[in-house]
């Protein structure tokens, strides 16, 4: 199975991974198939190739960041209306992959990631930091120091570099590697914005072949969250840590429920209002050639209350998620059923707070490889969306970045009808009671807050249930049913 998994899961992402120094010259942007459900405001062909990160700026534009060769990388900078303001070639002498971009005090913008030995980053075992600050005309103020040995680090794990409270600089890392017995020790470091490392916290080791980081961001009340990926024998992990501001463990959540994760940047996370956050992974589901993305929603404690699966097609794989102004979910990547090299399309997915999909999207030239890399939101139905076009069947091939700004339309947002599992809530929105019938098979049910804080509960039974909710406050709960199979969780709505 492990062969199996892991020749997929090569073969499908190797082009995301893999920079090489052949200029992709400008062509006319390929022939899109129409979408449906938004329309294209902007087009904004960049420079380069292979436009990985995206985010919003306070101006209502976009920062975007990827590569020219592999000995360079680029920072661009879009309006409001999709016009390139500037462009900022970040050159060293040898290959740069930047992480994660930010924008901090000041309309300013951090640029994060690692700067490896010499050639293609794909065939580096090792690297050292990087991070450059540049201000809101593109030009770099510093550079931090990389040539520090305590900056070298195992190449394993895509971990950005992040700015914290007193211009410190955090990055979750290996400490130390054993190839033989494959125990890692993985470490907390925080430097200064000389590139010296000023303090380390040590945890327990992982006994695992592999170890990635991402994402890894640092949350509101200033301590750090952080999705680690690994391996035992054919089994893939992955692990959701919570830190605090000193890197102290408040909780960790691990979840191994799908036959085979993959790594790298096929994963994303955001935190939400609550303190809770939305995971998203592309996992193997159930066969050895489909992959799913899948969502999961967890609370402040760790506690899992959501779980959806989304899939256009036969290969689906999440690159970037970004949540609204009004609370929804907006998801970005490719899915295809043919050649992971060609006729592999952009995908959409706009979900409600419940995980609940409003709309799904796929479009792109069916003759070539065309790949969603990045979004970010501009109001409730206005997106940036980073995308990579006109990929090969050379798997060496780079894709042409560029970025659409799109507003998807009013009528297309209602969710959509979901497979039944038999499980009814009515009424819902609900005042005073409601009640539950479908449930042979579920052995407990729990009537939860946001907050995972337990407000009713009921053991095994049949038929129909009805829960009083007249003493509760306005707002949404979620029914959670345990079965022989698993964990089902329900939104209900109290309204007054």
């Amino acid at each position: 199975m492990r062969a199996t998994a892991s020749s997929l899961i090569s073969m499908l992402f190797v082009q995301i991974i893999i920079v090489t120094s052949t200029l992709i010259v400008s062509a006319q942007l390929p022939n899109f198939t129409n979408p449906t459900n938004f329309s294209v405001k902007s087009v904004s062909p960049l420079n380069g190739k292979n436009s990985y990160i995206m985010i919003s700026t306070s101006d209502g534009g976009a920062l975007c960041s990827g590569n020219i060769d592999s000995n360079n990388a680029i920072i661009t900078k879009l309006s409001s209306t999709g016009i390139i303001e500037w462009k900022t070639i970040l050159n060293k002498d040898s290959s740069i992959d930047i992480t994660t971009i930010s924008e901090v005090e000041g309309s300013k913008y951090l640029a994060c990631g690692y700067i490896y030995g010499s050639g293609n980053y794909q065939f580096q075992i090792d690297a050292i930091l990087y991070a450059a600050l540049l201000d809101n005309n593109g030009t770099i103020q510093w550079r931090m120091p990389i040539a520090t040995p305590s900056n070298r680090k195992y190449f394993s794990d895509f971990n950005p570099l992040i700015k914290c409270t007193n211009e410190k600089y955090a990055l979750l890392t290996t400490k130390i590697f054993n190839g033989q017995t494959y125990k890692i020790l993985p470490a907390l470091r925080f430097y200064n914005p000389n590139g010296l490392l000023i303090k380390e916290t040590l945890y327990d080791s992982l006994h695992s072949s592999m170890f990635y980081v991402h994402p890894f961001f640092q949350t509101k009340d200033n301590g750090f969250v952080g999705l680690v990926h690994g391996e035992i024998g054919v089994t893939t992990f992955e692990q959701l840590w919570r830190l605090d501001s000193n890197g102290g463990i408040l909780w960790k959540k691990e979840f191994t429920d799908v036959s085979y994760s993959t790594f790298s940047y096929y994963s994303s996370m955001i935190e939400l209002s609550d303190g809770g956050f939305f995971v998203a992974t592309t996992a193997l589901v159930n066969s050895p050639d489909t992959t799913f993305i899948i969502l999961r929603r967890f609370d402040n404690n760790g506690n899992e209350i959501i779980k959806k699966k989304y899939g256009i097609r036969r290969l689906n794989a999440i690159t970037q998620m970004q949540q609204t102004p009004n609370q929804d979910v907006v998801m970005i990547g490719y899915s295809h059923n043919g050649s992971q090299y060609s006729g592999s399309d952009i995908c959409l997915f706009r979900v409600g707070p419940t995980g609940k999909l409003r709309w799904q999207e796929t479009f792109g030239d069916s003759t070539t490889g065309d790949y969603g890399n990045s979004i970010s939101v501009v109001d409730d139905h206005t997106f940036y969306i980073g995308c990579g076009t006109g990929k090969t069947e050379d798997p060496y091939t780079g894709t042409r970045p560029v970025v659409f700004k799109i507003s998807d339309l009013v009528s297309a947002v209602s969710e959509q009808p979901e497979p039944s599992d038999g499980i009814t809530i009515s009424p819902n929105p609900s005042s005073t009671s409601f009640t539950i019938s479908g449930i042979e098979g579920v052995t407990s049910v729990k009537i939860l807050t946001v907050l995972a804080i337990e407000v009713g509960a009921w053991g095994e039974g049949r038929g129909a249930r009805m829960f009083d909710v007249s003493d509760l406050a306005s707002g949404v709960y979620f029914v959670q049913f345990r079965t022989q199979t698993g964990v089902i969780s329900k939104p209900i709505v109290v309204s007054r």
